[in-house]
């Protein structure tokens, strides 16, 4: 039943190409848009993980939590 649905579904589809006057169902760009999207979370992935990894490095160099100097304070 399944191979049924698969095949009305390609069947519909390629009628709907035949009256697609504009282009509107077309995917020529498709494969570029999702491989730019899925650059662009890697990038933002590796970003992250730099990020985390200096928090780490400074969190162990200067201790849990890097403290402010206290030639700012007003007193």
């Amino acid at each position: 039943m399944k191979n049924i649905l698969i095949a009305a579904g390609l069947f519909l589809e390629g009628a709907a190409r035949i009256f697609d006057f504009a282009g509107a169902l077309s995917e020529e760009g498709l494969h570029e848009t999702r491989d730019a999207a899925a650059i662009n979370k890697d990038w933002k992935a590796v970003g992250g993980d730099y990020k985390n990894c200096s928090k780490t490095m400074r969190e162990e160099i200067y201790g849990f939590k890097k403290k402010r100097s206290s030639k700012n304070k007003h007193g």
